[in-house]
């Protein structure tokens, strides 16, 4: 058994915005959805071992579990599943 871990995403400045959104630019990257998990996302619940995680909507609500992920990465490998 491993310890569970819950985290809160932070919104990004108004500065932190605008320089990943001229560095996008400026690398030709279009911006079809945000790339700040705050936007989406309320937060996170995961594991020590970063075998599964849950992520949370704005108001603190489970709403996608991804049970299968990549224990070095963090990347999923799974379609998730809708809460």
């Amino acid at each position: 058994m491993s310890n569970i871990k819950i985290s809160r995403y932070t919104a990004p400045t108004v500065e932190e915005r605008a320089a990943v959104t001229a560095d996008m630019t400026a690398r030709g990257i279009e911006q079809t959805v945000s790339p700040f998990p705050a936007d989406t996302y309320g937060g996170i619940i995961e594991p020590d071992d970063r075998s599964w995680i849950i992520f949370l909507d704005t108001n603190g609500k489970p709403s996608h579990y991804y049970p299968v992920r990549d224990s070095a990465t963090g990347a999923v490998g799974c379609e998730p599943v809708l809460l």
